[in-house]
């Protein structure tokens, strides 16, 4: 539709997406949360990627991707989310020898 935007977010992802902006240095971030196996999970990939976030998502291929409505008119806006696979995390995948990396690399850890 003409006007709309698709764009990575979730009070989480966005508060990493806005540190990596203050930093200035692509990769000096990461983000792990759990997504389907779908064009959303696609999209917040690609935007994350486009901000320099690396992304390690869990897949989860039997739920969707969650998503959130944004209702802007004039300075008021209303949001309508639907969390879906993000309520699949499991601790497993931050146990992964990848995603244990990111871990172990971090200066800051920010979980919500």
């Amino acid at each position: 539709r003409p006007g709309v935007q698709y764009i990575a977010g979730g009070a989480t992802q966005n508060s990493i997406r806005v540190a990596q902006w203050m930093l200035q240095e692509p990769g000096a971030t990461a983000y792990m949360g759990c997504v389907g196996q779908d064009d959303f999970a696609g999209t917040m990939k690609a935007c994350c990627e486009k901000d320099g976030v690396k992304t390690a998502y869990m897949i989860d291929p039997s739920t969707p991707t969650g998503s959130c409505a944004v209702c802007v008119l004039g300075i008021e806006r209303s949001l309508c989310t639907n969390l879906m696979a993000a309520n699949n995390f499991k601790i497993d995948h931050v146990k992964e020898p990848a995603n244990m990396d990111l871990v172990q690399q971090a200066k800051v850890i920010y979980s919500a």
